[in-house]
Order: structure tokens, then sequence, then C-alpha cells
């Protein structure tokens, strides 16, 4: 996945390094403040909102998985391309890995990333967890959690998670593809009306997620309205 990096370097309006305090002024030294103009991201379309534009669930092939390795902490699996590559919007990646994580009784990870990384798919890398720490497990195991992750290769791979105690479904990819390139991911899953959403994509509003939104993530720090 492509990420775009914006360096602004300030060299005008800077201050001597030592002041001296007065009656009128304190020893703490100004700040030069960028403009408010340099920090406004390039205006980004989501693909959802573009007229006639490709429906990676009509074109590309999804996945199948094979070496399904079970434990008790969950499962591991390579996901390959079930078809040719439909590179609709960048470069579909070949073979993926699936790590399935049962991390506590309410916590579950799935992590999907490429299995290779070279010269076609150059531009993904994965966060250091120096800079964002992963969740850890904590006494985790498929037979104590509240929670299941069942999967099919039918018609392609896809997965559902589901809750025990309740049978309620909260993620499922059933009758979708999953599209993976190297500039462009898609997982499409079903909500319940009144459903509760929280955390996913950049927004300025309360912590739940409104209704019928699009959100994007990474968009160039592309500033959004309040409760827009």
């Amino acid at each position: 996945m492509a990420f775009l990096a914006k360096v602004l370097v300030a060299t005008a309006g800077l201050l001597p390094a030592v002041h001296a305090a007065s009656s009128t002024s304190s020893a703490a030294n100004a700040q030069y403040t960028l403009p408010f103009d340099s920090m406004e991201g390039v205006t980004m379309i989501p693909n959802v909102e573009v007229p006639n534009r490709v429906d990676a669930q009509a074109v590309c092939p999804g996945y199948k998985a094979s070496n399904v390795q079970h434990s008790s902490r969950g499962l591991t699996a390579t996901l390959s391309l079930a078809g040719e590559p439909c590179n609709v919007y960048g470069t579909d990646i070949a073979t993926l890995s699936l790590t399935v994580d049962y991390q506590a009784k309410d916590r579950l990870n799935i992590q999907i990333i490429p299995a290779h990384l070279d010269a076609s798919n150059a531009s993904f890398y994965l966060i250091d967890e120096d800079v964002v720490p992963r969740s850890q497990a904590s006494n985790g195991s498929v037979s104590a959690s509240d929670l299941t992750f069942s999967w099919s290769n039918g018609p392609s791979f896809n997965f559902e998670v589901t809750r025990k105690a309740t049978g309620d479904v909260l993620f499922s990819t059933k009758n979708t593809v999953v599209v993976y390139e190297n500039q462009f991911i898609e997982l499409e899953t079903s909500l319940p009306e009144d459903y509760n959403l929280y955390g996913l994509g950049e927004h300025v509003q309360q912590f739940r997620i409104k209704e019928n939104l699009t959100l994007t993530t990474w968009a160039a720090d592309a500033g959004n309205v309040i409760d827009e």
C-alpha cells in the first residue's frame, strides 16, 4: 500500500536562540508556526464515489486458502490468488499470509499481509512496533474465547467472526471477494440497523461513527469538517 509523506521545512521567521526577559516579555522563545494552508492535504475521492468506477468485487478473483495450520491460539494459512489478477486499482499481491490470534476472551486479531516483499509490492511496509505497538495476547485461546472465527474457500476465501454467547455475526465477508493490491484493499461486510462502529477511518467527530459515512484512512492529512 503506497503512503505519501510530506516534509515541510521552515526557512524564514526564525528568531535568535536566546532572548533576555524584560518587564514586558517572557524568557520563553517564540516559535515559528507554519501557515495553515501548508498543512492541507491532497483532495482525495473514495472509489465508491467515482462515477463509472470499476467494481473490484465484479472483476477480481479473490483468494484460496491453503496450508492451514491450527493451534490452541488460532491458525495460520497461505492465501493465493484464485484466478488471473485484476490489477484494478494497483497490482494484486499474489500470495498473502493469514494469522488469526485469539488474544483474550473478547479480543480476536486477524492479520493479512503479503507473504513476500519484492519489487512488485515494495511500496508496502509494516509499521515498526516501536512506533505503533500491536496488541498482545493475554492468556487467550480458541477454547476460552467468546468469539469464533470460521472460514470457507467457496467460491473463494471468506471468513466470519461470531459471538458464541449470542450467535451474533460481528464481521462476515461471505459472498464477497477479498481484494488485496499494493494501493487498494477491500473487505466487505454487512451491518445491521442501529449498528455501533468505532475507530475506523480519519474523522473529526464523536468516537462512535455515524451511519452511512464514507471515511478514508491515511488520506494525506486532509482535514475533515466536524461531524461530516
